[in-house]
Formats: C-alpha cells, structure tokens, sequence
C-alpha cells in the first residue's frame, strides 16, 4: 500500500517479503500506487492472483517473472509501460480494457507473454 512507485528489488536488495514468499497467494496492491519496481514478486510461484489499483501506470522488469502460479491478470486501463521480461515465464492470459495497447507493446520490446493478451472486449 501507498501512492507512488514502489521500490526496486534485486538480488542485493530483496523484497522485504522474500522470506514469506511461499506463504502469498494473493497480492492486492493499493490505489495510489502507479508503478510496481523491479523483481517485486520475483519467482514467487504461490501467488495466483493479483489485484492491481486503477492508478498502475507502468510494471517494471521481472516484477511477476518466475511467478508461475499466476495464470490470468486484468490490468487497468491506466497502464502505459510494462518491461519486456515483467512476466517472463509466468503469465497465460491478460485482460486489457485500454486503449495504450500500442504504446504498451513498444514499450514492452520483445516480450514472449503479449502473445497470450486477450482482451477483454473480445
């Protein structure tokens, strides 16, 4: 919870959740927070589902990567910027409502999981 960017994580500078890891199944992040650092939930393979605020604008690097329980996730219209390897090895289905999804997919380089977005109209 909180407003603004959350930190980024690496291997000198853990998620203060890592030792928990294994115990979250869920992650519910506050409205306020617009952008998820760095490996924050890096290679947790219990988490199964994610709630993300309406105020999320971009997910950063290895943020779900690794996290190979998550299965499906809605992002917020909000979204403009998700890093290329934010789900690498995770993600099979994305929900979008948006209407960024260029400026997403640009932004996101060569990313392996946009093949498994459908969106939420169809």
């Amino acid at each position: 919870e909180g407003t603004g960017a959350t930190y980024d994580h690496h291997s000198g500078n853990v998620a203060p959740w890592t030792d928990y890891a294994f115990s979250i199944k869920e992650v519910c992040v506050s409205e306020g927070i617009d952008t998820l650092g760095n490996q924050l939930f890096k290679a947790n393979s219990t988490i199964a589902r994610v709630s993300l605020p309406s105020t999320l604008k971009s997910i950063g690097r290895y943020t779900f990567g690794g996290c190979s329980g998550l299965m499906e996730l809605t992002l917020p219209a909000t979204v403009e910027k998700i890093d290329g390897r934010a789900f690498l090895g995770t993600i099979q289905r994305i929900y979008y409502s948006g209407d960024n999804w260029e400026k997403i997919v640009e932004s996101a380089g060569d990313a392996s999981w946009l093949a498994s977005v459908k969106f939420t109209g169809d």
